[in-house]
């Protein structure tokens, strides 16, 4: 009897093995990764590369670019100075960035991948004002792992964004949580992004105002270690404080509408959700392996108010 019911055993763990590499099986064979390579040497790089919305972009980039001859040489990194020299004062001098479409640049970090929220052709561009008299050039590896068409196609024949019935609360109105996020091309005055968040937060003080002044807000308070910024706007009332000090930065708005959008893309930068010490209505802490995000939402004159405080880790 032992002996037949080890067998019984023994044929359900095998099923249950097959089933799990048959699941494993389809899931890595519905996406395909393609490998493309570049030399970028001139100021903005084109390319005919596509990028769709939900394909996980990896890249990385090595080579040394001697800039304008006398201001150093520099890896895809870039390096600290020479503000006036920059095509984007937010990041480094030299530094290689990218963008998708008509998108922000980023700069080029290998220890990310970046899942595209728009469609658009990917470029690059040497964070170079005058890049006609450098030499060398960055040899950039790019992957794109994406969805194969024929499963692409289900999933948006299943996602059918006018179907959806639109969400409310107990008093027939949208809750925060629940009015769907918009997207846009470009963030509006006194909004900031997730990736905005992300990079403030490893600016320093000069670099985060360029960041902050670039979206109209304005500089109010400033010391050795930290800034304040406001705007106030359009019905939009929206504060920033910048503390390096405590390695943080803290962004807080009324805009139900920039808070959604932050949300929505937590996933898109890998962020996952954590439990807090003590559970506090209105408090989620999420992380991804570089940086820590309290989001807190509460209501104040019967309007409700949103803030984000990230760090790095």
């Amino acid at each position: 009897m032992s002996w037949a019911k080890n067998k019984i055993q023994n044929y359900t763990l095998v099923i249950s093995l097959l089933f799990i590499c048959s699941v494993t099986c389809k899931a890595q064979n519905s996406f395909v990764k393609n490998y493309y390579t570049f030399n970028v040497s001139s100021q903005i790089k084109k390319n005919n590369l596509k990028i769709n919305v939900g394909d996980e972009v990896h890249i990385t980039a090595s080579g040394t670019i001697v800039l304008r001859g006398v201001t150093g040489a520099t890896g895809p990194e870039g390096i600290d100075g020479f503000t006036n020299c920059r095509m984007d004062p937010v990041f480094d001098y030299g530094a290689l960035l990218y963008k998708i479409g008509d998108d922000d640049w980023n700069i080029v970090d290998p220890e990310d991948s970046i899942i595209a929220e728009r469609s658009g052709f990917l470029k690059f561009m040497v964070n170079d004002n005058d890049p006609l008299s450098n030499k060398g050039s960055f040899r950039v590896q790019v992957v794109v792992k994406r969805l194969k068409a024929d499963n692409a196609q289900k999933i948006v024949r299943k996602v059918d964004p006018e179907k959806v019935p639109a969400n409310t609360s107990s008093s027939g109105r949208n809750s925060p949580e629940e009015i769907p996020a918009s997207t846009h091309s470009h963030s509006p005055p006194g909004t900031l992004t997730l990736s905005d968040l992300q990079k403030a937060c490893s600016y320093n003080l000069n670099d985060a105002k360029s960041l902050f002044t670039s979206k109209q807000f304005r500089l109010d308070e400033s010391n050795d270690h930290m800034n304040k910024y406001s705007f106030n706007k359009d019905n939009v009332t929206a504060s920033i404080i910048k503390d390096i000090k405590e390695n943080q930065t803290t962004f807080a708005t009324s805009s139900v509408n920039n808070y959604n959008e932050i949300k929505a893309s937590l996933s898109g930068y890998r962020y996952a959700h954590r439990k807090l010490v003590k559970n506090v209505e209105g408090v989620d802490k999420y992380t991804n392996s570089r940086y820590s995000l309290i989001i807190f939402s509460f209501k104040l004159n019967n309007k409700y108010q949103y803030s984000f405080a990230i760090k790095k880790l």
